[in-house]
């Protein structure tokens, strides 16, 4: 079991759930907690790669808060994430640092700024 990613993913998250009553919300602490429990299933690592870019795609292109779709949104939302994942799953598996810091590195980088993505385009389109 990964311990700071479970923590991170619950808790970047639940505040966007809670606060907005996000079902995207739901659906990644569930998937992320899934993953992060179950570390040593290519299976699930497989489909939470793939349902986290589908809540990706989903976010950009259905929301109104990026009609249009801006480059600052596909950059912030979708690229930097991805590159950070991409570069830190391959500098921990050819042992640059430590699966500590690995851990670190995807809950700042990847589920940060994910999290920052869910949090402003739900608070755009919150209805009071």
């Amino acid at each position: 079991m990964r311990i700071i990613p479970s923590v991170g993913v619950f808790t970047l998250f639940s505040p966007i759930l809670f606060f907005f009553n996000s079902y995207r919300a739901l659906f990644v602490i569930i998937n992320g907690l899934l993953c992060h429990i179950n570390e040593h299933s290519v299976k699930i690592k497989i489909y939470d790669i793939i349902f986290n870019i589908g809540i990706v795609l989903y976010t950009i292109i259905f929301s109104p808060y990026v009609i249009p779709i801006t480059p600052r949104i596909i950059i912030v939302h979708a690229i930097i994430p991805s590159i950070i994942f991409i570069i830190n799953v391959m500098s921990y598996q050819s042992k640059i640092y430590s699966r500590h810091t690995s851990e670190i590195i995807h809950v700042i980088g990847v589920q940060g700024l994910l999290a920052y993505a869910l949090f402003s385009d739900c608070l755009f389109n919150y209805k009071i």
